[in-house]
């Protein structure tokens, strides 16, 4: 096309660009160093999920709300420009890239591709024109029917070469085509009905609001087609509306129906998007606006009504156009704003530190500061045909009330007064550094000198005057005029500031009454009041949800919401029955900085701030349903794709250690999407709050059954009703099966049965060899000395008692009688049938009572019954009863006791033999060592026991014999 001369763009440029002074919206631009595959985006779609995609010079990209990733492309390499991203019903995109000559589909962040039969390079696809998908190539049109194309034959010039575009007007087709005519068809039979004589290269096609036709082009500028025309078969050209007629001879690269407000967005080569609203009026949002280019390739609105913009540098995401920014930008000088306010007129005005600004609808008029003052405005007060302003040492006026506002000069006063009010038409309150005074009808007169260092200054419904101070509090006080001057009187001293901390920088009073006091350090004090009190009602903070304890300024909207500045953005509060609901406004346009001062006129807010001028449309904070997917488990060694809302899987047993990835599309402050999410396990779990991470790490889970569930919080710190669930088991290990360990448990159980018979045989085997020894030594050995000592016995008795034989026959008979003995206590403890309490009770009866009455001791055997169930192993038995009997030994040759203490009981798990006489006793020190004793403390500890004797001369002797039970 021709180019625009270069005066015309200058015109267009001013006209545009907001006089001197541009708005900014708060775009936010993501590039090649976010993860774009190329600066260059051409076009931008949006999934049923919510992810975005955006085409570019060098492929395609997907972004789910965290993180920018690239697609992998089919054909010849990856880095391959994407033409057009465009929905095909509500699950499909369809990806248009260069040698496009199949259907390349984007789904749940997957690529899938459908192969046609003829290749063709297909430019754009159209499900939504009939019964049949139609197909725009570079060779004509097609008929799509599963993968089979069928051409149509249309009548038009050039039949068999590129077309792009097809929009439905009435019962007919327009055609757009890139450096052909533009044609027109019958929708049913496709026939030409009429044909441009020119050709014009279509970009892009939009039906118009009124049923026209708007035009893209990159030949012939923007162009409206008679929509009338059009469905009667003929192609008419009409002039663009006067706003937007200077895009006549414009390259345009795309057309957008803003959902909105149905307003139509260009996107042009030199002015950025210029917006045609529906009421015939233009505005354009542009590089001076904040966008990062003026050549705008693409424009899409995502389902959260968030434009994305394609431009040569990259995407950028504008969150809403309600946050206007009056600013610092290329040079601009509105920079730092002090303070704002609407005059008499209801002209806005900007104080700034340089200069003054005020608004001619969207347009910044500079106003200079008179000479000679220090350009740092402190107070306004607002007359019917002044603003009064206040600087440091100086005051002056801005009159008003002409067709162009004036300064008059400034006028040097007694100090810096800090604030100032209007009291009435003829009267300004002061507040200083040093005192608070008044100015009547110009004439400043002195009202306080104690009062020093005012950062505020407000006038409540009952004419008493609040001044709050940055060190010493609040004062309310009653100006009382009398011959013509007014007096204060101090009616309360509402807090004492002294600690430095609630220094008080604003003061405002709502329509319902309540006072509402901003402090430095301690938030928001609100104040009920009547015309002789004050009561404090509530104190609002952080923890409340302001977006600071920095308190700068204080305003109400017409609907009855209080506005609060802080030092880090906008709060709202909204005054309810028994409590106030805090927003902090700032975190969705994503304005954090300064706000120096504030007022609402017309449904708009309007704010001083450390970057400029703002004006913001004020509207109920929406809440935000956060839909959120899970998108993958990464396992050391592998990783499968979810994208699901709600899925169930079983995990192998080594597979316990994996990370779960999540998403929320959401674009709103999407670097503010926080989560909750909670592992229930037995249908229990808290939910915890996961900041800045859009996975989870698991390690070493046991077993058993799990249940994740995730809930995305948005930037307003709202939950969303929208959970994700992914079920899974993890598979017990086969060594801890059920089966498993009962198969075990068997082996065990068989193999103890087998040691127990095992056992019971060899004690068995045991019993009987035992009984089978006792029995040989009873019968042979027995009975042999049974023989010798009868024999013996009887041949003493026949020789002479002096006799040498006499002698020897005595000594066999008495051995003899004593191997007897001996030999019966060992059939006995040998003998099997002898290992029960009872017996060695009875045998040591049999042994005790017959030795020890035949000397006249007295005998108390006591035995416990508890000791009758009682079996002990051969070699305790043995031991036991020999200990007893050398005991009782003992006592039968060296006590000469007339009395023994015998008992046998059970204490715990032991049992205890306690022997005790009353006789001789004897030194322990000197007869310790003996065989008996020794041979008696040996036997105890055979069988892991104790013995403890304790004699003393003159008091007998005790022994006591713990045998543990096993």
């Amino acid at each position: 096309m021709t180019k625009t001369p270069i005066l015309l763009l200058l015109f267009i440029s001013l006209l545009f660009a907001g006089g001197l002074h541009g708005q900014q919206y708060g775009f936010q631009n993501y590039a090649f160093r976010n993860g774009l595959p190329n600066n260059v985006v051409k076009s931008i779609g949006q999934d049923n999920l919510g992810f975005l995609y955006f085409g570019t010079n060098s492929g395609l990209c997907v972004y789910d709300g965290s993180t920018l990733l690239p697609v992998n492309l089919p054909g010849s390499g990856d880095l391959q420009p994407v033409f057009r991203i465009k929905p095909l019903g509500p699950a499909q995109l369809w990806i248009n890239h260069t040698g496009n000559k199949h259907l390349l589909m984007a789904e749940k962040g997957n690529l899938h591709q459908t192969i046609l039969k003829n290749r063709v390079d297909v430019n754009n696809i159209y499900t939504d024109l009939g019964r049949d998908t139609i197909l725009c190539t570079d060779a004509g049109l097609y008929k799509l029917r599963g993968t089979q194309t069928e051409a149509i034959v249309t009548g038009l010039a050039d039949k068999a070469r590129i077309v792009h575009f097809l929009l439905p007007v009435g019962n007919n087709l327009l055609v757009g085509r890139k450096g052909f005519p533009v044609g027109l068809i019958d929708r049913q039979h496709f026939n030409k009905l009429d044909e441009t004589v020119e050709s014009i290269s279509v970009t892009d096609m939009a039906p118009a609001a009124d049923g026209d036709v708007w035009l893209g082009t990159d030949s012939r500028g923007f162009c409206r087609l008679d929509g009338k025309a059009l469905a009667a078969g003929k192609i008419v050209f009409k002039a663009l509306p006067p706003s937007i007629a200077f895009l006549a001879n414009e390259d345009i690269f795309c057309l957008t129906t803003n959902p909105a407000d149905g307003s139509l967005l260009i996107g042009t080569t030199h002015y950025g998007i210029v917006i045609y609203h529906r009421d015939g009026s233009s505005s354009m949002i542009n590089r001076q606006n904040g966008l990062s280019a003026n050549a705008v390739r693409c424009v899409f609105i995502d389902r959260d009504q968030n434009w994305w913009v394609g431009t040569n540098f990259g995407v950028d995401k504008l969150n809403n156009t309600d946050l206007i920014v009056y600013g610092r930008n290329n040079g601009i000088e509105a920079g730092n704003i002090h303070y704002t306010c609407p005059d008499a007129t209801g002209r806005i005005w900007f104080f700034g530190r340089e200069k003054l600004y005020y608004m001619d609808g969207d347009t910044a008029r500079v106003v200079n500061y008179p000479a000679g003052v220090e350009t740092i405005p402190l107070g306004v007060a607002v007359m019917p045909q002044q603003i009064w302003v206040s600087t440091p040492e100086h005051i002056f006026t801005i009159r008003t009330n002409g067709v162009k506002p004036s300064v008059t000069p400034a006028r040097k006063v007694p100090e810096t007064y800090h604030r100032m009010i209007t009291w009435d038409d003829r009267t300004v309150i002061l507040g200083g550094r040093h005192s608070l005074a008044l100015m009547h009808d110009e004439q400043i007169v002195p009202l306080s000198d104690t009062i020093e260092d005012v950062r505020s200054l407000m006038k409540d419904r009952f004419d008493r005057l609040w001044v709050g101070t940055f060190s010493d509090g609040i004062y309310r006080i009653a100006l009382e005029k009398k011959n013509n001057k007014y007096e204060a009187r101090l009616l309360k001293r509402i807090l004492d500031s002294t600690s430095s901390y609630n220094r008080f920088l604003t003061i405002m009073q709502s329509r319902e009454g309540d006072v509402y006091a901003g402090t430095r350090f301690e938030g928001l004090y609100i104040f009920g009041i009547t015309p002789d009190s004050v009561t404090r009602k509530a104190v609002l903070t952080t923890r409340e949800g302001l977006s600071n304890n920095f308190i700068t300024c204080i305003a109400q909207s017409a609907d009855g919401s209080v506005w609060v500045g802080t030092n880090t953005g906008f709060n709202r509060i909204r005054p309810l029955a028994k409590t106030y609901r805090v927003s902090n406004v700032s975190k969705h346009y994503s304005f954090n900085n300064h706000i120096s001062s504030m007022f609402t006129q017309d449904g708009f807010l309007w704010a001083a701030t450390d970057v400029g001028g703002v004006k913001m449309k004020m509207h109920e904070e929406k809440r935000y349903d956060l839909d959120i997917y899970i998108k993958e488990i990464t396992f050391p060694d592998s990783i499968i794709s979810i994208y699901a809302r709600d899925t169930s899987l079983t995990f192998s047993p080594q597979r316990n250690s994996f990370s779960v990835s999540f998403t929320a599309p959401f674009y709103i402050n999407e670097q503010q999407t926080g989560y909750l999410y909670r592992l229930l396990r037995n249908g229990k779990g808290d939910w915890m709050r996961l900041h800045g991470n859009h996975s989870i790490n698991f390690t070493s889970l046991e077993s058993g059954d799990y249940v994740l569930e995730l809930r995305p919080v948005s930037f307003a710190d709202q939950p969303s009703r929208h959970t994700a669930r992914l079920a899974f088991r993890i598979q017990t290990p086969f060594h801890r099966t059920g089966w498993f360990i009962g198969m075990v448990a068997l082996v065990i159980l068989l193999l103890a049965y087998a040691f127990y018979r095992y056992r019971i045989r060899g004690l068995k085997k045991l019993y009987e060899v035992r009984d089978h020894i006792s029995r040989n030594l009873h019968d042979e050995i027995g009975a042999t000395l049974s023989s010798i000592n009868i024999y013996s016995d009887v041949a003493r008795k026949k020789v002479e008692a002096e006799s040498e034989a006499r002698s020897l026959l005595d000594r066999i008979y008495k051995g003899s009688s004593q191997v007897m003995e001996s030999m019966n206590d060992i059939v006995w403890y040998v003998n099997p049938q002898h290992d029960s309490w009872d017996d060695i009770i009875v045998r040591m009866r049999e042994f005790a009572i017959p030795v020890l009455e035949a000397r006249e001791i007295d005998v108390r055997f006591e035995a416990d019954e508890k000791l009758l169930t009682q079996k002990l192993s051969m070699e305790q038995r043995k031991n036991v009863y020999f200990i007893f009997k050398e005991a009782v030994n003992n006592i039968v040759k060296y006590s000469g006791t007339a009395e023994v203490d015998i008992r046998l009981f059970r204490q715990a798990q032991a049992i205890h033999l306690a022997i005790r006489d009353y006789g001789k006793g004897f030194d322990m020190q000197t007869r310790s060592s003996g065989n008996g004793l020794r041979n008696m403390r040996q036997r105890a500890a055979d069988m892991k026991g104790e013995i403890n004797i304790d004699s003393k001369p003159g008091e007998g002797t005790t022994i006591d014999l713990v045998v543990p039970l096993t």
